[in-house]
């Protein structure tokens, strides 16, 4: 079948999760309060991987692929240098097993048992890993036929004779590509569509492995909040190595490089710099940062209000509005249920804002609807949230990524298994406001938002599941009651 003719895909997001199962709010309840057993998170393993293989052998049948190789990836080097990139797994690989390490493959075919083909050198320079020992290796070996070589070139004859006559699919970045002649089409959308869209409803595995990685970043922000409220001179460097000392991870494991701002800084929605100046003229501190469970992530945003001895007008403003955004937050929270609209969702939070700047003070007069909605995207620039699970902005369900949905197939509802995050935030960016049309700029106190302007912005993240009653079930407030 010719790539681009979806005309005779029989395949739909309900055939696709029709074996689907996802956890439940006494599940989630429990792992928060106790992290899961080895010999419970084999049985969840493997569960999971009986799903996503189905799930992989519906995409094969549908689109007439014969064979599917999926690589884990391979390692960059710096341009003009001979020093690697850090290394991550391909999201389509790590979905499907959860080793890590580079030039790994897995061989999926029609006619024999999925094969997973481990890439282990023999080397002096580095210490080999000992992949037999990971935990769920044995969950592999029952789902896979394991096929260990120890060069690069060996693993596309790991499969011998098993090559189908048909469709053979590649998907996979540029370092196997050059050395794959079996495989003629490379990363073809409606494949790399179909495989992502079986990531977007999570199974009770990824949850578990995202309400630890949860309990980990929450620890990390405890330990930069009770530091950053000290008396002591304080850098944003300084809290970096907190937050890092905390959860017990370097910047390899990390999902994501941590967002630590201070003051003006913290405008600056995905700010870097970590200043090395210790400040003892602390106002506000926004700390966006998370850790990983396995190749799992968790995304968590606070922001923090220094006492002042002597209050100004700004320091009320801005601490009345961190009180509302934490409700609006929570309160959005709440309206997570399977069948909602996440875009409703978006308009209320524009809305939500819009009412607490102006009881603030930091909007006046009366602007309708439309205006509203344009005011709200000067003070709250980026999305609502996003989806959380082996990438930190993991594969969207709400985008006609799949090929059996037409390109305004973009209803936004929710579905049990959706795992995202609630972020709000408001910020004080000299440019948004710069920016904004005459008309709307006449609604905005500009002096008020001048002397805003130091503390810089604030944003609430939490991380939430829809259970598998169809309820939200919030990882980041659970964890954050429990410890």
């Amino acid at each position: 079948m010719d790539s681009t003719d979806l005309s005779q895909v029989s395949i739909t997001e309900e055939s696709l999760f029709s074996d689907h199962r996802t956890a439940s709010s006494a599940q989630i309840a429990s792992w928060v309060r106790d992290s899961v057993s080895a010999a419970d998170a084999n049985d969840l393993y493997r569960d999971h991987l009986r799903f996503v293989l189905s799930a992989v052998n519906q995409v094969m049948a549908a689109f007439g692929v014969s064979d599917l190789l999926i690589s884990s990836g391979g390692h960059d080097r710096y341009f003009g240098d001979d020093q690697y990139k850090m290394f991550r797994s391909s999201p389509y690989f790590a979905h499907l097993c959860s080793l890590s390490g580079p030039y790994h493959l897995l061989h999926f075919s029609t006619s024999y048992d999925p094969m997973l083909i481990v890439y282990q050198n023999q080397d002096y320079w580095h210490k080999v890993p000992d992949y037999s020992a990971h935990p769920h290796y044995q969950c592999l070996s029952q789902s896979y036929e394991i096929c260990q070589v120890d060069q690069l070139d060996l693993r596309f004859g790991a499969y011998g004779q098993r090559l189908g006559s048909k469709r053979r699919v590649f998907v996979g970045d540029h370092h196997d590509v050059m050395m794959n002649v079996d495989y003629m089409q490379i990363n073809p959308s409606e494949i790399v569509g179909a495989l992502s869209m079986i990531r977007t409803r999570k199974t009770s595995w990824e949850v578990s492995c995202l309400v630890e990685a949860t309990r980990i970043a929450v620890s990390g922000h405890r330990a930069v909040a009770d530091r950053f409220s000290s008396s002591d001179l304080i850098s944003e460097r300084d809290l970096y190595y907190i937050y890092e000392s905390a959860i017990h991870q370097i910047p390899e494991q990390f999902p994501y490089s941590p967002i630590i701002a201070m003051n003006e800084h913290t405008s600056y929605l995905h700010y870097d710099h970590r200043s090395t100046t210790r400040l003892s003229q602390r106002r506000t501190l926004l700390v966006d940062a998370g850790a990983k469970h396995g190749h799992y992530g968790s995304d968590i945003t606070r922001t923090y209000l220094m006492n002042m001895p002597h209050h100004t007008r700004g320091y009320d403003v801005y601490k009345n509005l961190l009180t509302q955004l934490d409700s609006v937050q929570q309160s959005l929270c709440a309206q997570v249920v399977a069948g909602g609209c996440f875009l409703k969702l978006t308009q209320s939070c524009q809305q939500m804002i819009v009412a607490a700047l102006k009881d603030c003070g930091c909007l006046v007069g009366a602007p309708d609807v439309d205006r509203s909605t344009a005011l709200a995207r000067i003070f709250f620039p980026h999305g609502l949230g996003h989806m959380l699970g082996v990438c930190v902005h993991d594969a969207n369900p709400f985008k006609a990524s799949a090929p059996w949905r037409s390109d305004t197939d973009v209803s936004q509802i929710l579905q049990k298994g959706h795992v995202f995050t609630i972020e709000p935030g408001i910020y004080f960016i000299k440019s948004q406001l710069d920016l904004a049309l005459d008309e709307l700029k006449s609604y905005v106190d500009q002096a008020l938002f001048s002397e805003l302007m130091a503390f810089g912005g604030m944003r609430i993240e939490d991380n939430i599941v829809i259970s598998s009653e169809g309820s939200p079930a919030n990882l980041t407030r659970l964890c954050e009651d429990e410890s």
